[in-house]
């Protein structure tokens, strides 16, 4: 049986020596940089987890407001992105039966200039009681999700973050993390697949 042994491997037109992106130590194999490292389609996947902890949304803008933690990925052509955001409390301050939208406020290639800034996917719809006890206050988990796939034909990053808007402009759309009437902070799952 033959066997090659080798302390590097470069392009042919490589610099070669410590630049080398493939290197080895014995029966070790060292990945110098996979900023050029191509995987097969479907193969690469990137978990990253996000934590809001004090944040809120709170707005009565009928436009909506994006806010918290700005979660990003860098996205090759082709590829795609899973985003959760979950937790926290979503609260509409009712008595007239106004409801809250809540979504992902995203945005390509820069961040977020202001609460109002980038694009939106609205995935979910809270509906306030008409009378309650107290402050007539309707209180729930949040919970929102969608895959967005770079299109572009070039490489891009992604900027996400939570977002909420009211019904009207008389009723505060709440989305709470981290106050003592909070069940846990606002995390994000963001899954990556090229």
């Amino acid at each position: 049986m033959s066997e090659l042994s080798v302390d590097k491997i470069t392009g042919k037109t490589g610099t070669g020596g410590s630049n080398s992106p493939l290197q080895f130590s014995g029966d070790t194999l060292s990945v110098a940089d996979m900023s050029g490292f191509t995987f097969p389609a479907g193969h690469k996947t990137i978990l990253t987890q996000y934590t809001e902890p004090t944040g809120s949304g709170n707005t009565t803008s009928t436009t909506g407001i994006g806010f918290g933690v700005v979660g990003s990925q860098l996205m090759i052509n082709g590829s795609k992105i899973q985003i959760l955001i979950m937790g926290g409390n979503v609260a509409v301050l009712d008595g007239a039966r106004m409801n809250e939208y809540c979504g992902i406020n995203y945005k390509w290639d820069s961040t977020f200039s202001n609460s109002t800034d980038g694009s939106i996917y609205m995935v979910s719809y809270h509906v306030g009681l008409t009378s309650d006890i107290g402050n007539s206050v309707v209180k729930g988990p949040g919970i929102v999700g969608t895959i967005i796939e770079n299109t572009s034909g070039s490489t891009k990053t992604l900027y996400f973050r939570p977002y909420v808007k009211s019904t009207s402009s008389s009723y505060n759309a709440r989305w709470e993390s981290g106050s003592t009437s909070v069940s846990g902070a606002i995390t994000y799952l963001v899954t990556y697949v090229e």
